[in-house]
């Protein structure tokens, strides 16, 4: 047999043992059913994912990011084009409301950018729902969205009411770490609520100078801030007005220090002020630093400020 008659012969054998190959695997494959699709589509869906930012959650080593609920579904706001969304903020049904707060109805609310500070605000109220911050020593972003607008109550409306207006986030914080043209933004009207002037020039103003020492002695702290309202929310004329204001601090290694100031308040016994977690999510019915604290620590009430 010549050299060209034993290629021929390997070439017919090779395709033989293909469509053997083919052959014996058709014979053997078993037909997907729709359930089996159903059980694929099951088993991707509790294929483990990364969690995402709730609101108001920690971002280790700066500012933290505020991430919108849209529908029920958690929209992180981290890139600087996203400046604004629609919530519908959740409640904390199953968690007992302390009396005399309860969570109002925010509406929509826009989450508003400034250099520093993120506030949460609620044009239905006229008030912030939340603004958040952090006071944290290293690089600053150089760059920030340009801040929406949102419609404000006149400002000229605290006077009229007899009341003073405060800031969530204080223009000494905002200052220190982020320069004087960031903490001025802490006046603007959206950073503001209607204060007792007796609660303004005291505890809250105490909370400003304890703020501050937190920074320099621990180099890392998370704040957020907001009011507190009845239901339905106290109003003086068109201006709605907080019945008391909350403020949460977190310390890089996870521990809070809650506190709900009563609007009125005028003890500078901060003491007096201390608070769970728990007890300010559900006077205000927003999950606050939702992935980084156990139940204990949530429900727990410090005994004395740091």
């Amino acid at each position: 047999m010549d050299r060209f008659s034993i290629y021929l012969l390997g070439a017919l054998a090779a395709v033989l043992i293909a469509f053997g190959v083919v052959a014996y695997s058709r014979h053997h494959e078993v037909a997907e059913t729709p359930a089996d699709r159903a059980i694929s589509v099951t088993s991707a869906a509790v294929t483990p994912t990364p969690t995402p930012q709730p609101l108001f959650a920690a971002a280790p080593g700066g500012t933290p990011p505020v991430s919108a609920l849209e529908n029920a579904s958690l929209v992180p706001l981290v890139s600087a084009s996203a400046t604004t969304s629609a919530l519908d903020m959740p409640l904390l049904a199953s968690v007992p409301t302390p009396i005399p707060w309860s969570p109002p109805n925010y509406g929509k609310v826009t989450t508003v950018i400034y250099p520093g500070f993120t506030v949460v605000y609620s044009s239905a109220l006229g008030n912030p729902a939340a603004v958040q911050y952090a006071m944290v020593q290293g690089a600053k972003p150089k760059r920030y969205p340009q801040p929406v607008k949102v419609k404000t109550p006149d400002p000229r409306l605290f006077h009229n009411a007899g009341y003073s207006a405060g800031t969530m986030a204080f223009p000494g914080s905002i200052s220190l770490y982020f320069g004087k043209q960031a903490g001025a933004n802490t006046s603007l009207m959206p950073n503001l609520c209607a204060f007792d002037p007796a609660t303004l020039a005291g505890p809250w103003s105490k909370l400003a100078e304890l703020e501050v020492k937190y920074a320099s002695t621990y180099k890392w702290i998370e704040i957020v801030t907001g009011p507190v309202f009845t239901t339905p929310p106290t109003q003086a004329g068109s201006l709605i007005v907080p019945s008391a204001f909350y403020r949460v601090y977190r310390r890089s290694y996870g521990d809070c220090l809650a506190f709900i100031v009563p609007q009125g308040a005028a003890s500078t016994k901060m003491e007096t002020y201390l608070t769970s977690v728990s007890t300010v999510e559900a006077a205000t019915g927003l999950p606050i630093f939702a992935n980084t604290l156990v139940p204990e620590a949530r429900d727990q009430v410090p005994e004395a400020v740091w």
